[in-house]
Formats: C-alpha cells, structure tokens, sequence
C-alpha cells in the first residue's frame, strides 16, 4: 500500500493489503498498485473566495456605523487585508467549504489528473501496471491500467472493482474493499498475463 496516509490501516490492515498484493502477482504478470491519499489537490481556489468574503466582511463591518467615507484608508486597507487572511486561513480551510466551492468537476479533473501521474510513476519497470487511486477528501476512486492491459479486459471488470473499494469506503471497511478490488484486477488480467504461479511447471 502506497501514499502519504497509509496510517489511514492499522498494521493488519496494510500486511493484508500487502498480501493481496502479493497473491496478485503470483497470478499475473500486472503489478497491481493500490494508492490512498487525503487529498489530490490544494484547491487554493476555495481559500481565495472565502479571503475575498473576510477582506469585504471587514469593509462593510468598518463602513456601516460610520459610512464609507468616515473611515480612512489607512485603517480600511489593513482591516481588509486581516480580513482576507482570517478568510483564507480559517474559514478557507473548513473541509466542507472547501468541497462544496472547489466543485465537482474540479475535484474529478485534479484526481484524475493526480492518479495519471501515479499510474506513470509505477509504470517505470517492466510490468504492465494497475493503478487503483483513493482520494479520501473528493470521495473519489479512479482505476487506470496500462495500454496494452486495457486493450484486452472488459471495462465492466474495471467498474466491479471499483464498487468494491467505493462500498468498502462506505461500509468503513477500506482495507476489505481493496482487497477485493485487488483480486478482482488479478481475477480480470491473468488469462491474458499469467502470473509466476501459472507459469511454475507441475510436479
């Protein structure tokens, strides 16, 4: 298991995914890799709308008693620019302002985008790869395999593999629903790549 939350198992949980892995590749020739992040971006944009409604919230906090006029601006610039960090900084911050102004089809672009940069990370050595990505901030799973693994498994067996790890996510049962997902890949992918298994000569 790979990624910067693998605290996110206890020991079992990652010597089980571990294990899975390695059960994989005994029956086929595809590394399958199983990565979990916390986010797969910064979304700097949610910290920049929440910035610009503090710099105004000070504004208008300084202006109503007083009229716009009334307050000079040596006073005015340096309340709005506290403003705007208390904004970025804090409320900017707040998990479900930043999902609900980073949006949906922002959140799908940067997880895809983030696990197409994982799936060519392990796709160095000679084995064909498959990447399945866990952002846990978007709520989002993305499966990627390598070209020539693609070309020959249904895309049902990708879809199935998927559910597995989304319903072991939504049941709290992370390590389960990857597991699963895991053999699913090994289950799809070893007719057309047989593993060390399959290629050990019968006693």
């Amino acid at each position: 298991m790979t990624g910067p939350v693998a605290s996110y198992f206890t020991a079992a949980e990652r010597e089980r995914l571990h294990a899975a892995v390695r059960a994989a590749e005994l029956r086929t020739s595809v590394t399958v890799c199983p990565v979990l992040v916390s986010e797969s971006d910064a979304y700097d944009r949610s910290a920049d709308v929440m910035g610009l409604f503090g710099a105004l919230l000070a504004a208008l906090l300084l202006m109503a008693p007083y009229g716009a006029d009334a307050v000079p601006l040596y006073v005015l610039i340096p309340a709005q620019f506290a403003g705007f960090l208390a904004g970025a900084l804090g409320l900017g911050r707040i998990p479900a302002l930043r999902y609900i102004l980073a949006g949906r089809a922002l959140m799908e672009r940067r997880v895809r985008q983030a696990a197409e940069r994982a799936l060519a990370t392990a796709s160095r050595d000679e084995r064909p790869s498959i990447l399945i990505y866990v952002s846990l901030f978007e709520h989002q799973v993305v499966l990627l395999a390598d070209p020539e693994v693609s070309v020959k498994v249904r895309p049902e067996a990708w879809k199935e593999a998927v559910t597995l790890v989304r319903d072991g996510l939504r049941e709290g049962k992370a390590a389960d629903g990857l597991c699963f997902a895991i053999e699913r890949c090994a289950a799809a992918t070893e007719a057309y790549f047989p593993g060390s298994a399959a290629q050990q000569p019968v006693a």
